[in-house]
């Protein structure tokens, strides 16, 4: 089903270019998509990286603590 809505979609797509451009600079839905695609996946990886980031600086205080409690 979702394959044929992809397809749909790429035909209707084709039918609506107005000029031709050149074959680098075509539009299709597949390019579309994957470009979709691709910045969605590298957003997530980015936000993962934010996270890890803000994790390990919510840690140094913990650790400072440590290093700051007296030893029996």
């Amino acid at each position: 089903m979702c394959a044929l809505l992809c397809s749909d979609l790429d035909q209707q797509l084709q039918s609506t270019n107005l000029s031709e451009p050149s074959e680098r600079e075509k539009i299709t839905f597949k390019r579309i998509l994957l470009t979709y695609c691709q910045e969605s996946f590298e957003s997530t990886i980015n936000l993962q990286e934010n996270i890890s980031q803000m994790d390990s600086l919510d840690q140094r205080p913990k650790q400072m603590q440590r290093m700051a409690k007296p030893r029996p």
